[in-house]
């Protein structure tokens, strides 16, 4: 029996397309190309639970992650043509009392255990993984993707509500929204004295 009803919104477009950057070592990236396939993230951190992440719309953000993810080692790229399906957009704010709910629900869980409740500690987002994966696991229809918007770095400039960082993270939990993938780039690691 479903925990909660998926909301109905006129914002709502299962057919809109997406393009998502995926950053990861130079030969998985051609891996994930040959095979036309990826393999979801099951971290109990991952921000918005169980998926396939990517950067929507941000090569360079991709890139980063890779980087900062693959240190000293060739980095690819790969781009995916995603479309949305049922998802769980955040930034429409038809979830947020869902998400509250799906919070109580967990925290409830935790109290009748009489352990504390996980938490978010940085980048580590153990409390999110939880909530979002309660969330749609108890939906009354599958979930396809989940799009959050996330503000890190630092301020552009004294006072700036923009940071270098800011993206949008896409979670793909249906593997069949994926359209298409091609590679994009590939970088051998920056050798250690600049050259």
């Amino acid at each position: 029996m479903p925990l909660f009803a998926f909301p109905e919104s006129p914002e709502q477009d299962p057919d809109r397309i997406v393009i998502g950057y995926h950053g990861t070592r130079a030969e998985q990236a051609h891996l994930i190309v040959a095979e036309q396939q990826m393999h979801p993230s099951r971290n109990p951190y991952d921000w918005l639970g169980d998926g396939i992440y990517f950067w929507e719309e941000s090569q360079k953000r991709a890139i980063q992650w890779a980087y900062d993810r693959f240190p000293g080692e060739a980095i690819g790229v790969v781009k995916a043509s995603i479309r949305l399906g049922t998802c769980v957009n955040l930034p429409s704010q038809d979830f947020d009392s869902l998400l509250k709910a799906a919070y109580a629900e967990i925290e409830r869980e935790y109290q009748a255990r009489g352990e504390p409740t996980p938490t978010n500690r940085g980048k580590r987002r153990t409390l999110d993984c939880l909530v979002f994966n309660l969330l749609c696991d108890g939906l009354d229809r599958p979930v396809d993707t989940l799009r959050g918007i996330y503000l890190e770095g630092n301020s552009l400039y004294p006072e700036s509500g923009h940071t270098s960082h800011s993206h949008i993270h896409l979670c793909v939990r249906n593997s069949a929204a994926i359209m298409r993938i091609e590679l994009v780039r590939t970088e051998l690691a920056p050798s250690r004295n600049g050259l």
